[in-house]
């Protein structure tokens, strides 16, 4: 999926995503960072927004937004 195309999802949808850290972590929401090896990581955060579950980690933003969007509906 394409950086518009997710974020018109999450615009839609009103999914709780932090986006190339816009702002610092909330409670509850998905996150999406790009490494500085150019890698991205997709992780949720817990109700203290410290990092929950699995940091998932892919080599391109296409596949790395398509599971941020898959997280983010659950």
């Amino acid at each position: 999926m394409s950086p518009k195309e997710a974020k018109k999802i999450i615009k839609k949808e009103k999914l709780a995503v932090n986006w190339f850290n816009k702002h610092n972590l909330r409670p509850f929401e998905m996150v999406i960072n790009k490494n500085k090896d150019g890698r991205y990581q997709v992780y949720g955060t817990g109700e203290r927004a410290n990092i929950w579950g699995i940091a998932a980690t892919f080599e391109n933003e296409e596949e790395a937004l398509d599971n941020l969007i898959s997280r983010a509906r659950l």
